[in-house]
């Protein structure tokens, strides 16, 4: 299994969080996809992409460890529902054992939205 993968059916797979996402598993890898006719997408939502993949060699060139860096933001109407959705977000992760390392918040005046975020 991916990182990726195991990211997306972790987020997926948390009740609280699908339930602030109004019942809807609105997970998306590395983009929100917006309906044809142009409106916005069904919202709140999680997008994840994956920031960078380090690999820890030893001295034969086997890979020892590999390390991903996720980033995870909640895009919503309001700053409060984001907010709340990232820290749904947050707890997923907390129980998986996974501690976020930055936290941060944007308004996104193209497109009229707010956003929450996170990196692990």
């Amino acid at each position: 299994m991916s990182a990726e993968t195991y990211v997306f059916d972790l987020l997926r797979a948390n009740a609280p969080l699908v339930a602030l996402l109004d019942g809807q598993e609105r997970v998306y890898p590395q983009i929100i996809f917006a309906p044809a006719d142009g409106s916005l997408p069904p919202l709140p939502a999680v997008v994840y992409s994956l920031g960078e993949t380090e690999e820890i060699n030893g001295l034969e060139g086997v890979t020892l460890i590999t390390r991903h860096r996720f980033v995870l933001q909640a895009w919503s109407k309001t700053r409060d529902e984001a907010d709340a959705v990232i820290a749904a977000c947050k707890v997923a992760l907390a129980g998986a054992s996974i501690p976020t390392e930055m936290r941060a918040s944007t308004f996104d005046t193209d497109v009229g939205l707010h956003a929450a975020s996170v990196e692990f």
